[in-house]
């Protein structure tokens, strides 16, 4: 698992294998679980079955290290590598408590949504991949009664995957170790959601760690919050990297959902002005097609139009459904915040303190000129991008 992805330079499956090694075959390996908690001989102790964890987790390193005890008990430290030094290792225990344990020598493949059209053979790239869905293990042939333990890492990080239950099930551990992953490589994104101040910061900024830009230029947004200062010199790096190819990638990818698709004479508009210099023109026509254009999504697989507050809870749990998870790289339940707290946010007509981030702002011609900005024309287009993703 371990250099799946590099760097930016390199690519997604650059040292993935094509199939899978021999394994090491262990004679007896009894184990089923991990205690819990401590107790004393006759004592009653709670035990974990099933485990996804990464190496944050404080339990972790006794997790692995009581697990690499047993493998050396049944001495495959004289045959191969220990776990401390391994890249990934998977160790299944069959029903009769004999196991085969692969060190370094797995076919691992990612099931990645992609920004930009590949052909098969292709090179992708961090830059390209907007969530992670799945991850499995070639070339094993795993039985429902079979036991997992499987260890990984990424960059500085460990994800452990355990099942013992008897139970197993090759799609859940697919799902487990996808999230997993995402939690280890953008280990970055999830920290700043939960630091509230940081988080707060950015959004203030019209900012938000769209799928579009997660692979490269919000880490230099993150850099410039975090040290506290201005965002401007920032933006000025995210708005270079959006060339017309880029835009017309985004701008294809919306038109395969039929509800923008129907949108497409203004969408082509927006994309023309922002090309253009024109942020007037991009606000004035995203900013007040974002709630038809959630309005036709739910009417499609709803039978019926709805209000916004409907409309944006509508569009937080279409994104969990279409990535499967409610803690995928969508980031349903901070992009539902996102959407409220920013793009829809209410103002004061009496304060006049409306900007042209805010749609209500915009729409009642209340933000200020000066607010119109290449950057937050950037941000709708962006906002409109991850609700393709997600609806």
């Amino acid at each position: 698992m371990a250099n799946l992805i590099v760097s930016e330079k390199r690519t997604l499956n650059r040292q993935m294998r094509k199939r899978s090694g021999r394994p090491i075959r262990l004679a007896e390996v009894l184990i089923d679980g991990i205690s819990a908690n401590a107790a004393r001989e006759g004592e009653m102790v709670q035990m974990w079955q099933r485990l996804a964890v990464t190496s944050d987790d404080p339990n972790f390193h006794s997790f692995v290290e009581g697990l690499d005890a047993v493998l050396a008990v049944n001495k495959i430290g004289g045959e191969g590598p220990r776990l401390s030094s391994t890249n990934h290792a998977l160790i299944v225990i069959h029903a009769d408590n004999s196991a085969d344990v692969w060190v370094d020598n797995l076919a691992i493949s990612i099931q990645a949504l992609v920004l930009r059209d590949v052909r098969k053979g292709e090179a992708v790239y961090l830059q390209d991949i907007g969530d992670i869905r799945g991850v499995k293990v070639g070339g094993v042939k795993f039985c429902p009664d079979d036991k997992i333990f499987f260890l990984f890492r990424d960059a500085w990080r460990f994800g452990f995957y355990m099942n013992t239950s008897k139970k197993f099930d090759v799609d859940e551990m697919s799902l487990a170790l996808a999230m997993l992953y995402r939690k280890m490589r953008y280990a970055h994104l999830y920290d700043a959601i939960s630091n509230q101040p940081l988080f707060d910061r950015i959004v203030s900024e019209g900012w938000f760690p769209f799928a579009e830009i997660i692979g490269g230029e919000f880490r230099k947004l993150l850099e410039y919050a975090r040290a506290g200062w201005p965002l401007d010199s920032a933006n000025d790096l995210v708005l270079a990297a959006f060339d017309e190819n880029r835009l017309d990638r985004m701008l294809t990818r919306w038109m395969a959902r039929p509800h923008f698709a129907a949108k497409r004479p203004l969408l082509e508009e927006a994309i023309k002005a922002f090309k253009e210099h024109r942020p007037v023109s991009v606000l004035k026509i995203v900013l007040t097609e974002i709630e038809g254009i959630l309005a036709d999504a739910h009417k499609a697989e709803r039978g019926k139009r709805a209000k916004l507050p409907a409309l944006l809870q509508f569009a937080k749990e279409a994104a969990v459904r279409r990535s499967g998870a409610p803690d995928s790289l969508l980031l349903p339940d901070a992009f539902g915040l996102y959407l409220s707290g920013y793009t829809f946010r209410n103002f004061n007509p009496e304060t006049e303190d409306g900007t042209a981030g805010s749609r209500h702002a915009v729409g009642h011609g209340a933000a200020e000129s000066t607010s119109y900005t290449q950057a937050r024309a950037l941000q709708a287009i962006l906002t409109l991008d991850q609700l393709a993703l997600a609806t």
